[in-house]
This record gives C-alpha cells, structure tokens and sequence, in this order.
C-alpha cells in the first residue's frame, strides 16, 4: 500500500532529537528500520483515507502509538527510543495534525464543544 506522505510528518523531530548512540554501522541499520517501524505507525495513524481498511490501520496505529503494549515497548527499545517520550512527542504532534486536516465545518464543531 502506497500513501502520501504530508511534507509536515516530515519534519517531526522525534529522531533527530534521538541520535543513534551505537557505532556499529550494521547495528545502526538494524536500530534505523525500527524507527522505520514507528515511523510507518505514525504515518499510518496520521492517514485521512476514507476506505474502511485504511480507517482500521488508523485506529491500530493509534492505539500502539499511545498505549503500553509488550511489543510497543520492545520495538521503542530496539530503536534506541524511550516508550514515555515517543508517546510524548508523537501523539501531540498527530492531534495538531488531525485537527490542521479537518474541514472547516468539523473545526468550528469542536472548537464549540471544547469551549
């Protein structure tokens, strides 16, 4: 599956303020496809299809990114990357932009419930 990916998604900064501390270059390149990992559940939990099957990898991704799992917190361990602090980067980051992405009309709804 092939997704466009927003131009803002890529200036979130929750790698480049995370170096890779390992020098083994074959060990980085293990540490930078987990990240990948992370990369791709934000991208899918960032994702405005309105096709059923893109919906529900939304949802997952969301839940992973912004629960506890056992497999969230290894994955985060294999990318050289702090659970607490991914979770503290992304899900605001995702929030801002869901809400940038909405129309108009569903913007001015939640700004009356939120007020």
């Amino acid at each position: 599956m092939r997704y466009n990916i927003d131009k803002e998604l890529l200036t979130i900064d929750i790698f480049n303020d995370q170096p890779i501390s390992e020098t083994n270059p074959e060990i980085k390149k293990y540490i930078r496809v987990w990240r990948s990992v992370i990369f791709q559940a934000i991208v899918d939990a960032t994702n405005c299809s309105k096709k059923k099957k893109n919906k529900i990898l939304k949802i997952k991704a969301l839940q992973w990114l912004n629960g506890n799992s056992q497999d969230f917190i290894e994955i985060c361990s294999y990318a050289e990357l702090n659970p607490d602090y991914v979770r503290n980067k992304v899900m605001p980051w995702i929030q801002n932009h869901r809400r940038s992405t909405l129309p108009y009309h569903e913007k001015k709804a939640l700004d009356l419930t939120t007020h």
